[in-house]
């Protein structure tokens, strides 16, 4: 069975239309992902722990509340920490625990959708010169920060000497 010439074209664009409407989903994932919308929400939930993480300080110690809303992927929202006992005292603890999202889990999405949004929304404007210059700036920048945080490092502790004098500054 021969194939003709027309088939093998048909074929071949069909394989790049695929890829074009696989390219188009991509790019509309990200768009999605690097929303503002999107911003406002993990902002707005990132407020609601801080908010029950600050009034669980009533009831745990600092390290405990640390633990359980801001480093988990998933807290749990003990709904009783809404009223600690200082402003609403009462002698059963309500026993109600939500699912929300943690600390780490919104730290993340935060900043996947940074990432996104620089890459679907920000163009380079520079080019030649002024291009080179600038990102010599930028390798500058994090050279300077590498070499600080290499000082930094020292099993001396904050008490040991520093890599630059204070006389020298």
């Amino acid at each position: 069975m021969a194939t003709t010439l027309s088939q093998v074209d048909s074929s071949a664009s069909n394989a790049s239309g695929v890829r074009a409407v696989a390219a188009t989903d991509a790019w509309t994932i990200l768009q999605w992902l690097g929303s503002l919308k999107m911003t406002v929400v993990l902002f707005a939930l990132s407020l609601v722990l801080v908010l029950v993480g600050t009034l669980a300080q009533d009831e745990m110690n600092m390290l405990d509340v640390k633990q359980r809303y801001f480093l988990s992927w998933i807290a749990p929202l003990h709904i009783d920490d809404f009223f600690p006992q200082s402003f609403f005292p009462h002698d059963q603890p309500l026993r109600l625990v939500l699912p929300f999202p943690g600390g780490a889990l919104i730290g993340m999405l935060l900043m996947i959708n940074l990432v996104a949004a620089k890459t679907t929304r920000f163009k380079v404007h520079a080019s030649g010169s002024k291009l080179v210059t600038g990102l010599a700036f930028i390798a500058f920048g994090f050279l300077t920060a590498g070499v600080i945080v290499s000082w930094g490092n020292s099993t001396d502790g904050l008490q040991g000497e520093p890599g630059i004098g204070y006389d020298w500054l």
